[in-house]
């Protein structure tokens, strides 16, 4: 699994994941207002926008590409939002398991 930072923008200008660019760690800083690709273990492409971080509380808007292999990532009607309570300090970094 990688992931690599899209940087500063909306989800929806986040359309295509690249062949090259992907974290070498496996993991990248967070930061609110950028956007961030995955490509899963199994062939599957993700991106999601860091919509806002605090410690209480890390807010995501996401979209998953369910057909394998397929990099096109289109924002749908309604991206999904995922909430973390307790994300802990400010800066916060995220790693992909699998590395």
């Amino acid at each position: 699994t990688d992931i690599q930072d899209a940087g500063f923008g909306p989800l929806r200008s986040v359309d295509w994941a690249p062949d090259h660019g992907w974290s070498p760690r496996g993991e990248v800083p967070l930061v609110e207002g950028h956007c961030y690709l995955v490509w899963t273990w199994d062939n599957h492409f993700a991106k999601f926008r860091v919509v806002s971080l605090s410690p209480q509380e890390l807010v995501l808007d996401w979209a998953y590409q369910v057909d394998p292999g397929n990099p096109e990532l289109s924002v749908p009607v309604e991206p999904g939002t995922l909430r973390v309570l307790g994300a802990g300090p400010r800066t916060h970094t995220v790693g992909i398991a699998g590395r």
